[in-house]
């Protein structure tokens, strides 16, 4: 009756011993699979900083390239009139130049 006692007893101890490191060995995935989500939110949080930050700078190159292509059409513009305004005094020192020699010719 003893021997079947102990029996009893180790096989319970077995059990529950095999019961513990089932529910260990459960903890443990479970841990591992919070760990896996919450480094997947943190990887999908990175990239989408980075495709917003991507998004700022490709903004920010937009912009002055625009500011660069004003200013380029605005000096262009300058440098028409420049020209302009030079072209005609020379017409006007043309002008001049060609009365004196008509005066000088007669």
């Amino acid at each position: 009756l003893n021997q079947k006692f102990e029996s009893t007893v180790r096989r319970v101890q077995t059990s529950d011993i095999e019961t513990v490191k089932q529910e260990m060995a459960g903890e443990h995935i479970r841990q591992i699979a919070e760990l896996q989500q919450r480094f997947q939110q943190e990887i999908e949080t990175v990239r989408t900083e980075e495709r917003r930050l991507g998004k700022v700078e490709e903004e920010k190159t937009r912009s002055i390239y625009a500011e660069r292509e004003r200013q380029t059409a605005e000096d262009l513009m300058q440098l028409e009139k420049m020209h302009a305004k030079r072209v005609s005094q020379l017409e006007q020192q043309i002008a001049v130049l060609k009365k004196k020699v008509e005066s000088l010719e007669i």
